[in-house]
């Protein structure tokens, strides 16, 4: 017998809080349970090892599950704008723009500055984006989500070419690049935080409060007009926060695409819904 969803979510959300509650404990230096405990509530600034949790193992927690919720809202919004349970935005290209440019960038203009990465991305993030809506509207008024799929699809594939010709030239910084690319947060600290949390929290607020529009858009085009939605403008509106968060998460860390196929279709399944926001 399947659990009620209220049960399901709750269930949910004490697995993720043991996940963050192990990424506290796990690392170079392993920290018990009750250290950890310690840490977050009776904080000793003379205990080494609560620095360690609450400096590094904290800052990098609170990013991931940033990145992560980034990722899913970012998905969720590629799913209903192609009407597909499968898409990602990685199909859309948005990934592989955003990591080639800051590629290109640490290589070629040697920009080290983490808050220069983030705007780098988020400008290749919306170059790509722009490019595929192009190309899916090539001779045509409407926006053909199969189109722009395809499109994605294509240009992701050359833009990953472009990443790995680049890495095969740089071979001094390989290493950290490939190690960046895999997919981490192990660069990022607590001075990341301040302005991570209010530009993730924001996109996602924003994205929630066109749930009814978005919704509406889900029926048809055809149904959404007659209801008097501007189709238009809510779908670039879709299409620009889908660039931003799928942006901000490659520059954070690094490609994890899976995350923005698999956590919406886990969260429907558990409100036994369909494609909604």
């Amino acid at each position: 017998m399947l659990l009620k969803p209220k049960y399901q979510i709750v269930i949910a959300g004490l697995c993720l809080a043991i996940v963050a509650i192990l990424s506290l404990m796990i690392g170079n230096t392993l920290v018990s349970p009750g250290t950890v405990i310690q840490a977050l509530f009776n904080f000793d600034s003379e205990n080494d090892l609560h620095d360690v949790v609450t400096g590094a193992r904290a800052s990098r927690t609170i990013i991931a599950l940033l990145t992560g919720a980034a990722l899913a809202v970012s998905g969720l919004l590629m799913q209903a704008l192609t009407r597909n349970p499968i898409a990602s935005p990685g199909l859309f290209g948005v990934n592989a723009g955003a990591v080639f440019f800051v590629i290109f960038s640490i290589t070629f203009i040697q920009i080290q500055s983490f808050k220069m990465i983030v705007v780098i991305a988020f400008l290749g993030a919306i170059v790509v984006t722009v490019l595929v809506v192009a190309l899916g509207m090539f001779r045509q008024t409407l926006f053909s989500p199969h189109r722009v799929i395809l499109a994605g699809a294509a240009i992701a594939m050359l833009f990953t070419a472009f990443t790995q010709g680049i890495l095969i030239m740089n071979e001094t910084d390989l290493q950290g690049l490939l190690f960046w690319l895999s997919g981490s947060v192990s660069l990022r600290n607590i001075w990341d935080i301040p302005w991570i949390i209010p530009l993730v929290l924001i996109l996602i607020l924003i994205a929630f409060s066109m749930a009814a529009h978005i919704n509406i858009l889900m029926t048809s085009d055809d149904i959404a007009t007659g209801l008097g939605q501007n189709i238009k403008l809510i779908k670039w509106m879709i299409i620009m926060l889908i660039s931003m968060l799928a942006g901000i998460s490659v520059a954070v860390a690094g490609s994890i695409v899976f995350v923005g196929l698999i956590v919406p279709n886990i969260s429907k399944r558990l409100l036994h819904q369909t494609i909604s926001i």
